[in-house]
């Protein structure tokens, strides 16, 4: 399976709604377009409801997302975070990312 991804923005703040999986075979992609993002805007928010599979790789890109935000004073929210995501975290015990 694939990812798709729709991209919005609205007041500085660029959105991207993911559905399908975040696995090794999509990674690159998303990586590539979320690091243009992040610097341009005040802000990224990543809609997770449609996320139906992630895998080791998926989780360390979202780590990666989250300490890369944080390096460069950018808010990356996490939206609707479904059990597929959560049960990620909870196996390598590590905090979910919920957004605000």
């Amino acid at each position: 399976m694939k990812l798709k991804i729709k991209k919005s923005a609205d007041n500085g703040r660029s959105m991207f709604s993911l559905a399908g999986e975040i696995s090794i075979y999509t990674v690159k992609g998303l990586k590539k377009l979320i690091d243009t993002e992040f610097g341009k805007n005040a802000s990224v928010e990543l809609e997770m409801s449609g996320i139906d599979r992630i895998d080791t790789a998926g989780f360390q890109l979202l780590l990666y997302m989250q300490r890369e935000a944080e390096s460069m004073n950018t808010e990356i929210l996490f939206r609707n975070v479904n059990e597929a995501v959560k049960s990620v975290f909870n196996f390598y015990r590590e905090t979910c990312p919920t957004g605000a």
